[in-house]
C-alpha cells in the first residue's frame, strides 16, 4: 500500500495548482522543492523576486514506520520556509500533520509575507495504486503524471534521500 499526500497552492496569485504524492512502496524518499527545475520534482518559479526561492528551497521526506508513514519538511533555503507562520530553522526537519499551512520565501510584516508560494498539507491517506498509470515525462530518478495543467501527480521521487 502506498500514502498518498498532497500540496495544495492556496496563495500568492496562483492558487489552486495541486501536487499528488505517491512515494514508493516500502522505501524512504524525498521530493525536491525549489526554482531549478532540472533539480527539483516541484518548481517554483516566482514572478514577482526570484532571488526569494532557492534552487533547492526545501524538501519532504516520506519515510516508512512500521504500518505508517510520517513526511516531514526540511529547509534549504536562505530565505526562510514557514510552516503554520512560524520559521523552520535552516536544516532542521519537522514532522507535518494533515493541514499545516507551508509558506516558502521569506516571513514579512505581521499578518502579510512578500512569499508567492503558499501550500496546504494533505494527508490524504492509504491507496493501493497510485491514482497515474502513464508518467508524461521523466528522467530515470523522477516519473510525473499529470492530469491538468493545474494538477501535477508526482508518482516516483528522488529514492533514499539524497536524490
Amino acid at each position: 500500500m502506498l500514502p498518498c499526500f498532497q500540496l495544495l497552492r492556496i496563495g500568492g496569485g496562483r492558487g489552486g495548482d495541486l501536487y499528488t504524492f505517491h512515494p514508493p512502496a516500502g522505501a524512504g524518499c524525498t521530493y525536491r522543492l525549489g526554482h531549478r527545475a532540472d533539480l527539483c520534482d516541484v518548481a517554483l518559479r516566482p514572478q514577482q523576486e526570484p532571488g526569494l526561492i532557492s534552487g533547492i528551497h526545501a524538501e519532504l521526506h516520506a519515510e516508512p514506520r512500521g504500518d505508517d508513514w510520517r513526511v516531514s519538511l526540511e529547509d534549504h533555503s536562505s530565505q526562510g520556509t514557514l510552516v503554520n507562520n512560524v520559521r523552520l530553522p535552516r536544516g532542521h526537519r519537522l514532522e507535518l500533520s494533515d493541514g499545516d499551512l507551508l509558506t516558502f520565501g521569506p516571513e514579512g510584516p505581521p499578518g502579510t509575507s512578500p512569499s508567492e508560494f503558499y501550500f496546504m498539507f494533505q494527508q490524504l491517506g492509504w491507496t493501493k495504486e497510485p491514482a497515474c498509470s502513464r508518467p508524461t515525462w521523466g528522467n530515470g530518478d523522477h516519473a510525473f503524471c499529470s492530469t491538468t495543467t493545474q494538477s501535477e501527480e508526482i508518482c516516483s521521487p528522488s529514492v533514499g534521500g539524497t536524490g
